[in-house]
Parts: C-alpha cells; sequence; structure tokens
C-alpha cells in the first residue's frame, strides 16, 4: 500500500490550485514523519520570544501548509496537522528552539545561489523519484547546470 502525502495551504483554505502532491511513500509512518516536518519547519520558522502557542497556532491555521494522508484501503487513524501543530505550539513555546539563522543568500554570486538552492533541495528531496523512477536529486542538478550555463551565456556568471 502507498500512502500519499498531500499539501493544502491554510490560507487558500478549499482551493484546490493550491493543493500539491509531496510524494509517496512505504509506510504510513513515513508519511506522517513527512507530514510532521511540513508543519514543525513552519512552526519553527513562525516562533518568536514571547509568542504564546496560541498566537503560533493562530499563524499556522491561517497561513502554514497542511499536509494530509491519502491511502486506498488504509483503516488506521488519520494524521491530522492541525492538531499535531496544536500539540506542537505548547511544546515549542516552553521549550523554544534556537534561533533560526536565515543565510544570506543575496550577496552569494549566481553559482554559489544555485549550488546553496540544489543542496537545500537535495536534502528535502533526498531519495525521492520522480514518477518514471528517475532522481529527483539528478534533475535537480541538471537545472542547475541548465541556469549556469544560460547566465554565463548571458553574461551574469563570470569564471
Amino acid at each position: 500500500m502507498k500512502f500519499e502525502v498531500f499539501v493544502d495551504d491554510n490560507f487558500h483554505y478549499m482551493d484546490e490550485d493550491s493543493r500539491y502532491l509531496l510524494g509517496e511513500f512505504e509506510t504510513f509512518e513515513e508519511a506522517v514523519a513527512a507530514c510532521k516536518s511540513i508543519v514543525d519547519e513552519f512552526l519553527i520558522h513562525g516562533y518568536k520570544p514571547g509568542i504564546s502557542p496560541e498566537e503560533l497556532y493562530s499563524g499556522y491555521i491561517n497561513f502554514g501548509e497542511d499536509p494530509y494522508i491519502s491511502a486506498k484501503g488504509f483503516t488506521g487513524p488519520p494524521f491530522s496537522a492541525w492538531s499535531y501543530a496544536k500539540d506542537r505550539c505548547y511544546e515549542i513555546c516552553q521549550n523554544p528552539p534556537e534561533p533560526v539563522q536565515e543565510e544570506k543568500i543575496i550577496s552569494l554570486t549566481v553559482e554559489e545561489q544555485l549550488s546553496k538552492a540544489e543542496e537545500m533541495a537535495g536534502e528535502a528531496f533526498r531519495d525521492q523519484k520522480d514518477p518514471d523512477g528517475q532522481s529527483i536529486e539528478g534533475h535537480l542538478s541538471r537545472v542547475k547546470n541548465m541556469c549556469m550555463s544560460l547566465s554565463r551565456e548571458s553574461g551574469g556568471l563570470r569564471g
């Protein structure tokens, strides 16, 4: 049985055009971990010192991504991103994470920006395949190389 994780956008509630398929997973546990990761990323980036759990949760249900799991024939308990987020808001506010250090990509060269984007996307899509069974990481590398080539041709990259 395959477990598909779809992601809705709470800001665009009920707008199916904003939905995307994150991926297919072999087990329910893997799918839940992917869902939790999406929620955690929003909450950790949304946390600011002094924010209440209620404020953090309100930000999530209004602007965060809402992942859910779909699997034909699965009869186990469903995963609720909103319930998970509510619990996590209290945990995060009681035990705040280290401040998120946003990297200053703007000062990087185009080549450095593309390499950083490839690295970040590679981490997010590690071991994932496209519908033809090809590595997503391989696609990312090809896109980076094409962008670098186009940038060099237009004079955007030096060296």
